[in-house]
């Protein structure tokens, strides 16, 4: 009796252990796919922030210019000059 009765609990011990196997697979897979999903959405990040700093730049140096061509539009007697 003894034996049947430690046999069983191996059993459902197995089970046990294979059904908390298969979940830990199963989220090692979850894992792994939001890893791979991070890592894209952070390159992608990246990139876009990488864009939004040229234009910025871009923006800042037709700045740059405008404000050039307001001095001369203000003061047209020092290109004259030239």
């Amino acid at each position: 009796m003894k034996e049947k009765k430690l046999v069983h609990m191996l059993e459902n011990s197995k089970r046990q252990f294979e059904l908390t196997l298969a979940e830990t697979r199963l989220c090692e897979r979850e894992l792994s796919r939001v890893t791979t999903d991070f890592r894209r959405i952070h390159k992608e990040r990246n990139v876009s922030v990488n864009r939004w700093k040229e234009t910025l730049n871009y923006i800042k140096n037709k700045d740059t210019g405008i404000d050039a061509i307001a001095e001369v539009i203000k003061y047209p007697s020092l290109v004259s000059n030239f």
